[in-house]
């Protein structure tokens, strides 16, 4: 969930608060380094291509290279004026695939959500981030979809659901697909088919589809992804 807040220090400039997952294995941390590829610079240049406008986001906290982090509150101020909604999709749009902007409860505004934030959503680098769960539900083949099964691997215990539906018109189900665990580790998603949903996959070559993921951890917010895929046989 992205939030915009209205800061009260200067007219016109809006503060903005988004909550990140990251797969840390490709950067040098969070922080900006000189000649190196970091999260912070990374959304910094996304965020700068969207709106023209160059910020330093400030995070609740620092990883060090090839960290992962699954819920780390990030704010900074704008003066563009861009609706929340249209800015999430953008940024999703701009930043690579280990990068994720997640929708979640978080509420609290501003700077002081950033500062006060604790850095609990940091976790291990041997653990599987947000953003590589989703990787092969969210855009798998039409060929790998029809065999009923995927697999993910979840970065901690809880439930991911997946649903596939057709991408114009009035959003028809295609499949519905679910998986639980009882801990970190690889868990089999089965997926359950409409009849119409199959048979759209069969006999077009060519299927747009939006694809929504939904990660349920136990004792943890929820967080969602979701994409335009084109499937193509």
């Amino acid at each position: 969930m992205i939030e915009k807040i209205h800061a009260g220090g200067e007219r016109g400039v809006s503060g903005w608060k988004l909550v990140l997952a990251y797969d840390g294995t490709d950067f040098h941390g969070w922080q900006v380094q000189p000649d190196r590829v970091t999260v912070q610079g990374t959304l910094a240049d996304a965020i700068e291509r969207i709106t023209g406008e160059r910020v330093l986001p400030q995070g609740s906290g620092r990883t060090d290279a090839g960290v992962h982090a699954l819920g780390q509150v990030v704010s900074f101020a704008l003066a563009a004026a861009i609706p929340a909604t249209n800015f999430h999709r953008a940024l999703n749009r701009a930043l690579p695939a280990s990068i994720r902007v997640l929708e979640t409860a978080a509420n609290a505004a501003g700077r002081a959500a950033a500062a006060s934030s604790s850095a609990t959503g940091v976790v291990a680098p041997s653990q599987t981030a947000v953003a590589r769960l989703f990787s092969s539900v969210l855009a798998p083949s039409a060929a790998r979809m029809l065999t009923g099964k995927l697999e993910s691997d979840l970065p901690s215990a809880g439930r991911l659901t997946i649903a596939w539906r057709v991408a114009t018109g009035a959003h028809m189900l295609v499949a519905r697909g679910s998986a639980a665990a009882t801990s970190a580790g690889r868990a089999l998603v089965r997926l359950k088919f409409t009849r119409r949903g199959r048979s759209l996959l069969k006999h077009h070559t060519r299927v747009k589809l939006l694809v929504t993921a939904t990660f349920t951890p136990v004792g943890g917010a929820v967080v969602t992804d979701t994409r335009k895929l084109t499937l193509k046989r």
